[in-house]
């Protein structure tokens, strides 16, 4: 445990001394991320967004599925509703409909049974 609050702290400082700022959400990242620390940092930004927001990776694992979309024409991502999965994949899309690499995006859905949960879906 000490070791790994060492190491969380070691990469909070090289943060800092590398873009000579830290934020509140960049702690709290760190603290709750249980392995494979990731900090938000300004290549993260998967695309820029409307009225200029960016929209990032902010979890390793959300980084992880950026990367890989660099080097694999395919990507299939699976866990638990509300990690930011479709989120980025989104992201990802519109990245590549803006840089002009695809003509169009379609959204799909898998068939659910009735009463089942999907995500933030809810088959009524």
């Amino acid at each position: 445990m000490i070791e790994q609050f060492e190491t969380k702290l070691q990469v909070l400082i090289q943060h800092f001394h590398k873009y000579n700022r830290l934020t509140e959400s960049n702690i709290d990242r760190l603290i709750m991320e249980d392995h494979n620390v990731v900090l938000e940092l300004d290549e993260d930004v998967i695309v820029h967004g409307t009225h200029g927001k960016l929209v990032k990776a902010r979890t390793s694992n959300q980084r992880k599925l950026v990367d890989l979309s660099y080097d694999k024409d395919m990507v299939f991502a699976i866990g638990p509703a509300g990690t930011g999965k479709t989120y980025t994949a989104v992201a990802l899309a519109v990245r590549a409909l803006k840089n002009k690499e695809v003509k169009r995006i379609i959204l799909t859905r898998p068939a659910v049974e009735a009463g089942e949960n999907l995500g933030f879906y809810q088959v009524i």
